[in-house]
């Protein structure tokens, strides 16, 4: 048996640490166990008051203080790689199929929403540009909504009235109607072929060079005007030519950077009858983000 020398705390014999105090045990030959008459007064000269022990204790802290900062600060880096790793995956080229059949179940009838799930953000904002100026030429807003839809943009989602579709997958599957989904199969588009899709991208910019003169505006205006009861002058010509333009420079700048084809089963269950329908989607980065070829699910 042996005892510390800094607090007189009793020791194993193997004992390198004072467990009390954490004290170095010297390698030496243990002292030999006080008398017990002596105990007590040895007992009051070995003991070391309490802060006596933490300046052992701020050594070691202060030795290795690089190392624990260390440790410490690539613990941290670690969890931020893990936090940011966690949310690329989480989203993507399958987050837009998510969305899809979210909106289909939330019955989301705006159809700027699906449009965002197909066309990059400047493609939505020139249709709305030029749909307004379109629109301020018709005298009855109804003649507008009759040929363009609601808000001018189901005329570009295929004529889709999504408020008359939920109603139709009522009448045919019952009420509570849902739709689930499972991905059946995932093909990487090669760098070829995103180069092809990108080429039609910037060839779409060579239709809009015939819009970016106001004289070819006009005669695009008066098939209209021809077949609708609106009106038009050169200021509305104008502003499509400028709209025009400014797109036209935007297509001739994308950039698709991956793409997937996606095979995917989607099933409808309503109360009265439930149907299943494979589809396969080509899902594109384009400057950046992900959309989707189409949005609609013919079941």
């Amino acid at each position: 048996m042996k005892f510390c020398a800094n607090c007189g705390a009793e020791l194993e014999d193997s004992a390198r640490f004072c467990g009390k105090c954490g004290h170095k045990v010297e390698e030496e030959s243990a002292p030999e166990v006080p008398k017990a008459e002596e105990a007590a007064p040895a007992e009051q000269e070995t003991a070391a008051p309490a802060n006596e022990a933490t300046p052992e204790k701020s050594s070691f802290f202060n030795d290795n203080k690089k190392l624990i900062i260390g440790i410490a600060a690539g613990c941290v880096a670690f969890i931020l790689l893990l936090i940011i790793i966690i949310s690329a995956c989480s989203g993507g080229y399958k987050k837009q199929i998510k969305t899809l059949v979210k909106y289909y179940n939330k019955e989301v009838t705006d159809s700027s929403k699906f449009l965002a799930l197909e066309n990059p953000s400047f493609e939505i904002e020139a249709l709305e540009d030029m749909l307004g100026i379109i629109e301020k030429g018709f005298e009855d807003s109804d003649d507008f909504e009759d040929m363009f839809g609601e808000n001018g943009l189901e005329y570009y989602l295929g004529g889709i009235d999504y408020e008359d579709l939920y109603d139709d997958y009522e009448d045919k599957y019952g009420s509570d109607w849902k739709i689930t989904y499972e991905i059946k199969d995932v093909e990487k588009i090669d760098k070829d072929d995103l180069e092809d899709l990108q080429d039609d991208y910037r060839d779409a910019a060579e239709a809009f060079e015939d819009m970016e003169d106001p004289d070819d505006v006009e005669d695009y205006l008066d098939m209209i005007e021809t077949f609708c009861d609106a009106e038009y002058d050169d200021a509305d010509y104008k502003d499509i030519a400028k709209v025009a333009t400014k797109l036209d420079k935007q297509y001739s700048k994308i950039k698709i950077s991956k793409g997937y084809k996606v095979k995917v089963k989607f099933k409808i269950k309503g109360k009265d009858d439930h149907e299943s329908i494979e589809k396969t989607f080509k899902i594109l980065k384009i400057n950046g983000d992900w959309y989707l070829d189409d949005c609609s699910l013919n079941f």
